[in-house]
């Protein structure tokens, strides 16, 4: 009798535990959804691009598989490199690197060879997707090359960021938002 009332008694005890570690992981869940939705509003957040995908995928395996000791994918890893979108009161900050056909190239500027500008001049525009996430339109109008970007932001603070532009195939970079100045 006394083993089957340990038993009872662990039982319960472990079911209280995981009711307690469900609740915490909820917590934090909720905590890091209004984190990002704060960030979102405030609008000074970065953008961290983790890794690239170029809209004509077999295209780029088939240029990068010719390189030595490079193998094909439908992913460029970008992580830790330092590549990013900023956004702040007054200024989008972009560097972000681009694979991909180009229909016409910069003569003499190294520096636009990716999406590498600094804007003063553009437009947000802001939905909720029908999963809760927010879509940003981004806009840049003091730009050479007619720029559109689509940021999509999960309630997780993950983040897609598709460019397109009038002289360039679109391409798409998965990473995740974090406040301006902050750590990961």
């Amino acid at each position: 009798m006394k083993t089957l009332l340990k038993y009872m008694y662990m039982i319960a005890l472990g079911l209280s535990l995981t009711s307690a570690y469900a609740q915490s992981s909820e917590e934090k869940s909720k905590a890091n959804e209004d984190r990002v939705k704060a960030l979102v509003e405030s609008r000074e957040f970065t953008f961290v691009a983790n890794s690239a995908q170029p809209l004509n995928a077999n295209e780029i395996n088939r240029v990068i598989g010719q390189m030595q000791g490079m193998a094909g994918g439908a992913q460029i890893n970008l992580a830790e490199q330092g590549y990013q979108l900023s956004l702040s009161k007054n200024n989008l900050s972009s560097h972000l690197p681009y694979y991909g056909r180009a229909f016409s190239a910069p003569i003499g500027n190294s520096d636009r060879a990716g999406f590498k500008f600094d804007s003063k001049d553009y437009n947000i525009t802001q939905k909720v997707g029908k999963k809760g996430e927010i879509n940003l339109n981004i806009t840049p109008k003091d730009q050479a090359e007619s720029i559109r970007m689509m940021l999509s932001i999960a309630k997780s603070g993950m983040a897609n960021l598709t460019v397109s532009s009038n002289v360039r195939q679109s391409i798409s970079y998965i990473g995740y938002i974090k406040g301006n100045g902050s750590q990961p």
